[in-house]
């Protein structure tokens, strides 16, 4: 069996959500037990692909770029650029994966809607 780095799996994860395919995402790399910590939806798997599946029916305008994919241990987290290329309103988010037996077993998330206007000329990227 060939070995797959967890921040390979994540990434494979939240591609195939941006792309519209979350259940096929969720069947392939999440643990049975598998826990979610979205504040905009209930608890459970099953309630996280219905809010996931709700918020990709405009998948289309939705471009994403990884930043950052950090492994350590048994957690990965990426740092992600989306932009919605018709409003042209973008964000940066944090996901935070847990694994069990390279399978995601718990989920966070940090999302941060960006001004129009930043006062640190750092940004945020």
């Amino acid at each position: 069996m060939e070995f797959t780095p967890k921040r390979d799996i994540a990434k494979q994860f939240v591609n195939l959500v941006f792309e519209g395919a979350i259940e096929k995402a969720f069947a392939n790399y999440t643990a049975p037990e598998f826990i979610h910590h979205t504040v905009e939806c209930k608890k459970g798997k099953t309630a996280l692909i219905a809010y996931l599946k709700e918020c990709s029916l405009e998948k289309e305008k939705i471009k994403h770029q990884f930043l950052r994919l950090i492994e350590q241990n048994d957690l990965v987290m990426a740092h992600i650029r989306i932009c919605n290329t018709v409003s042209k309103e973008e964000y940066v988010a944090v996901f935070i994966f847990r694994f069990k037996e390279h399978l995601i077993n718990e989920y966070w998330e940090v999302k941060q809607n960006l001004p129009k206007t930043l006062l640190n000329e750092d940004g945020v990227f």
